[in-house]
């Protein structure tokens, strides 16, 4: 303990110093790691966050590919990385007690990030697989080009009239900017609904908002041409 408030004085290049030194080490302490993380967290020292963010990120990112159960490319990882970052900073942070009173050492304090870790990519996969199941659907009927054989009782010409059908009718028949946006985004840019969120804030506050525009999009679609469930 003494040792830990020894190390609360430190300078901050000597504790980046220390901390590099103490990963290399398997040493279940409350060393200069913890005294980084304290003075990141409980002080608000950019300086300090910054610094674990460059020694500790990679091993963060390597926790991200093994919590996915599916490819993913650095875009994806470096998204989930901020959201778990984000709540790894919002629980610490905003909690009464201080770092001291919560964890014996740093190797709590990264067992916690790797918990947010695996969350946020539990939470992004069961996202990832609703989009998929409905756009499944949708690729089926307005998809263009066709990105893979598509089994069918009708002829491949046949399937080709009906496609162009569909894609006429949306195009005439979008109702609003948000429902046109939904349409070309997805289907003509093939942007994700997160990546339309961050485009258009202005007509989709949150991901859900895109979700909702593409269901009632296919239950259209549905009663206009009489689809089989």
């Amino acid at each position: 303990m003494n040792q830990y408030r020894t190390l609360n004085k430190v300078s901050l290049p000597q504790l980046i110093v220390g901390c590099r030194q103490e990963q290399t080490q398997i040493s279940p302490k409350r060393g200069c790691c913890f005294a980084l993380f304290r003075r990141a967290i409980e002080l608000e020292d950019d300086h300090a966050w910054l610094a674990i963010l460059q020694q500790y990120r990679p091993m963060f990112a390597r926790w991200v590919l093994e919590s996915v159960t599916v490819e993913v490319d650095h875009f994806v990882v470096e998204e989930l990385l901020q959201i778990a970052l984000a709540r790894f900073w919002h629980y610490l942070a905003a909690a009464e007690r201080p770092l001291a009173a919560r964890f014996s050492h740093t190797g709590q304090l990264l067992k916690y990030m790797k918990q947010c870790v695996r969350s946020a990519c539990r939470e992004w996969q069961r996202s990832e697989y609703r989009q998929v199941r409905l756009q499944q659907r949708l690729v089926i009927a307005v998809d263009v080009p066709i990105r893979r054989p598509l089994e069918h009782h009708w002829s491949q010409k046949a399937h080709e009239a009906r496609c162009t059908a569909v894609r006429h009718w949306l195009e005439e028949q979008c109702q609003d900017e948000a429902e046109k946006l939904v349409y070309r985004l997805t289907y003509e840019e093939d942007l994700k609904p997160r990546q339309i969120v961050a485009q258009h804030p202005e007509h989709f506050p949150a991901v859900q908002d895109v979700y909702r525009v593409k269901q009632r999009l296919y239950r259209r679609l549905q009663r206009a041409f009489a689809w089989e469930e």
